[in-house]
């Protein structure tokens, strides 16, 4: 009697373990396809992000190009911006002409820097001849895992404010 007990509980057993392995098996598959699928969603995020960004940093040195003579910040904002990245211009050198007139590029535009080296700065080709739009995107590209590694930690914080406040809010009902 206990021996085709035994049995019958191997044959049972034999016949859980098939479904059962293949309910994990298909619960981890679930699981790792919801996570590429997270991790799609989040790198899209991130490019689009990105993309906007920058976007939006054009329309503003747009903006501030045409105050560059008026406003201090805005020229200031320039300078920087062309100095430190070695460019001239929002999409191309040949925008500031309408702003400084007689094919002058800003003091900022020249590699070798002078006083009013701007002014002739064409003429001696003393200037930098790439984007600042492209000057932005190229580093944007060559620092992107720290933007995305910086995104990643906001996104967590706000999680973890957000899921604290709530445990808070629970907490002080009690």
């Amino acid at each position: 009697m206990q021996a085709s007990l035994v049995s019958n509980y191997h044959l049972f057993n034999e016949h859980l373990r098939a479904p059962a392995a293949l309910t994990i098996f298909f619960w981890r598959l679930t699981l790792l396809l919801a996570l590429l699928a997270l991790l799609s969603v989040y790198f899209e995020a991130t490019v689009y992000c990105l993309s906007h960004a920058l976007s939006l940093i054009g329309d503003s040195l747009r903006l501030a190009e045409s105050r560059f003579t008026s406003d201090h910040f805005a020229g200031s904002t320039w300078n920087s911006v062309q100095r430190e990245l070695k460019c001239c211009g929002v999409d191309n050198y040949e925008e500031w002409f309408s702003y400084l007139g007689n094919s002058s590029v800003p003091d900022s535009c020249c590699t070798l820097y002078a006083i009013d080296c701007g002014k002739v700065a064409l003429k001696a080709g003393n200037f930098y001849p790439t984007s600042c739009a492209n000057a932005i995107s190229k580093w944007a590209e060559n620092n992107g895992i720290y933007i995305a590694i910086l995104v990643t930690f906001i996104i967590i914080f706000q999680l973890l404010s957000l899921f604290l406040s709530i445990l808070t809010k629970f907490s002080s009902l009690d």
